[in-house]
């Protein structure tokens, strides 16, 4: 669901507001042989049920005018995004006594039921963001833009950070020098930086303690019949200090065209950095509830140019 309202006697301020939501379910049958290498020695059956649910909305507002008298040109804007992923599924699998079974009351029934109850497994995060954005152009020559990001994560225990941007651009072949040489038809400088924000870590509860629940496979038997009914709670390994990976990007880059751009070149040269690098980390044994955790984990950097270079010896309309 998406809409736009300009406001009335203010044409250059617009409003925009986006509403989505994305369902899917899904259920997979599998039935294994007494002689496939995942049987449950005679063989067993079951399915996985899955949903998955993504909820989005954005709204945002921008104001666009022109200073005619100075040949300047901005525009503004800034915003709010949400959203809200959740996920849930459900598997069950068990093997059935065959009718050759030598106790009669066991033959057809189920054995090893690996989630006899019905349980769900459920998961689901958030993410809340405000930004801004201004843009600036001056003469047709110079450009700047400036953005902001102030984004939350619900993976994180210090949910917040804050991402900035800022670009300039150039167009020299527009300045008094160079605006006749008729064999030039582009030229631009251009210098950016800014810093994006990842919080992909492939789990919702990886900073606080959460707990697994093991159950009784057996039935009317249990796995741990002194704990009761044989189910047991089991921790997961968590890192309270996890928090936002963070990239980096320098970039500054040239613009040439020549002989109405049957001739073009690109070149940019870039630095980037990634810090608190977030991976699966090996920690010490009896310091957590596993082997490994999710963590912060160190820094990468890329740096290098590129460059492209084009030519069309024969152009037509």
């Amino acid at each position: 669901i998406e809409g736009t309202y300009k406001t009335h006697g203010l044409e250059n301020l617009v409003w925009h507001a986006n509403y989505g939501w994305n369902l899917a379910s899904s259920k997979q049958n599998t039935d294994c042989y007494n002689w496939g290498t995942d049987a449950l020695y005679y063989g067993n059956t079951g399915s996985t049920t899955k949903h998955n649910r993504n909820i989005s909305f954005n709204a945002y507002t921008q104001w666009m005018d022109d200073i005619d008298a100075a040949d300047q040109h901005y525009d503004v804007m800034v915003g709010y995004e949400w959203q809200h992923i959740y996920a849930e599924s459900r598997g069950n699998y068990w093997g059935i006594y065959p009718d050759t079974n030598n106790n009669p009351d066991k033959r057809g029934t189920k054995y090893n039921e690996t989630n006899p109850d019905g349980v769900w497994g459920k998961t689901e995060n958030y993410i809340v963001s405000f930004f801004g954005r201004a843009n600036y152009n001056l003469l047709g020559r110079y450009g700047l833009t400036a953005t902001v990001r102030y984004d939350g994560s619900s993976r994180f225990e210090d949910h917040w950070a804050i991402f900035p941007a800022f670009a300039f651009a150039w167009n020299f072949k527009e300045e008094a020098f160079l605006k006749d040489v008729d064999v030039m038809n582009e030229g631009k400088l251009r210098l950016s930086y800014g810093k994006t924000g990842q919080q992909e870590i492939g789990s919702d509860y990886a900073y606080f303690a959460s707990y697994n629940e093991t159950f009784n496979q057996q039935g009317d038997g249990h796995w741990y019949p002194v704990l009761g009914d044989g189910n047991l709670q089991r921790p997961n390994a968590y890192n309270k200090s996890l928090k936002w990976e963070t990239t980096t990007t320098y970039n500054a880059g040239l613009d040439l065209g020549f002989f109405d751009n049957r001739f073009t070149l690109n070149a940019d040269v870039y630095y980037r950095e990634t810090t608190d690098l977030i991976n699966d980390v090996y920690v010490s044994a009896g310091s957590n509830f596993r082997n490994k955790v999710k963590g912060n984990i160190g820094s990468l950097e890329n740096k290098g140019f590129e460059v492209m270079a084009t030519f069309r010896p024969i152009q037509k309309q």
